[in-house]
């Protein structure tokens, strides 16, 4: 930030700034020394400044509230007059991805995934913004100017998004985490509750249908295929609506739980909880390692939990 091309040759300065204390007050230090008087005089033009708050994890909203409100203290009052209130500044934040952490994968070359969408949303909204900078009339400016009706639709879209991504935040919270309370009556009387890593000791649940439950389906040939126990999986695949019944402590919300993870995963690019999770392939018949994933045609789903009780009560 101290170059001399940050200070003569640029137009706008682009600032992106974390969720810590000590970025908060670096940016806003680097901020007022950009703004000083001296450094207008020698460039013989105003110098624009926009700070973008960055990497926001958007299910953690009792800091994140905190966040707004100290980002706001800090550089509210400083924003361009290209925005009307301080508010338009939370709008332009950059969503928190993990996948985007790693190695150098850009967002917009695979803006068709679901889990890149809030990324590819946020830049191109800041890159709206940035073409108010330029006069009116200008060509760059136009090119990005958008009816008001269409503008309020990318506001609304970009706080549902973030909403969806909370969302799915918090069942990856609800869902990734397996209780050792209900195997081990150790565990089960500690003041501490230990706890296992889904998607690390998950084994897929084999079902009997009822038919196959009740005997039947050795009776009638064209049932024999049903003598085939199925993974829970294939069987929510193959049936829009389903009952799983089973003993306590047979998996069955186990089960609903990593079904759940995976498609919570898979929506927000998680590489450890996603369809190739959900889909595994099971042992063969000898115990074998089989090369064949597990049936799943429904796409990434957006996963609802309802706990029975307060539905029925």
């Amino acid at each position: 930030m101290g170059g001399v091309c940050t200070y003569q040759f640029a137009d706008v300065v682009v600032m992106f700034c974390s969720t810590s204390d000590q970025c908060l007050e670096g940016t806003y230090r680097v901020l007022c020394d950009l703004k000083r008087p001296e450094v207008e005089q020698l460039r013989d033009r105003p110098l624009e400044t926009l700070v973008v708050p960055a990497r926001i994890e958007n299910a953690e909203s009792e800091f994140l509230g905190d966040f707004q409100k100290d980002f706001l203290d800090f550089f509210g009052e400083r924003r361009p007059k290209q925005l009307k209130n301080p508010e338009q500044l939370l709008h332009l934040r950059i969503p928190y991805v993990p996948r985007y952490a790693y190695k150098e994968i850009i967002a917009v070359r695979e803006k068709d995934k679901l889990f890149a969408r809030d990324m590819v949303e946020a830049f191109e909204q800041l890159t709206s913004c940035l073409a108010k900078f330029y006069p009116e009339g200008h060509p760059i400016r136009l090119a990005f100017q958008k009816p008001e009706s269409q503008t309020l639709t990318v506001t609304v879209t970009e706080s549902s998004s973030s909403l969806r991504a909370a969302y799915l935040n918090r069942v990856m919270e609800r869902c990734g985490y397996l209780s050792l309370a209900g195997i081990d009556p150790a565990a089960a009387q500690s003041d501490v509750d230990r706890q296992l890593n889904l998607n690390v000791v998950y084994t897929a649940l084999l079902t009997r249908s009822p038919r196959q439950e009740e005997g039947k389906w050795g009776m009638d040939p064209r049932l024999a295929e049903e003598g085939k126990l199925r993974s829970a999986l294939e069987q929510l695949d193959r049936n829009p609506r389903l009952v799983l019944q089973g003993d306590p402590g047979s998996g069955k919300s186990t089960f609903v739980n990593f079904v759940a993870l995976c498609l919570a995963g898979e929506a927000l690019g998680n590489e450890r909880a996603n369809l190739v999770r959900l889909t595994a392939p099971l042992p063969d018949e000898n115990g074998n390692d089989s090369i064949e994933p597990q049936p799943w045609s429904q796409g990434t789903l957006l996963p609802v939990l309802a706990w029975i009780p307060t539905l029925v009560f």
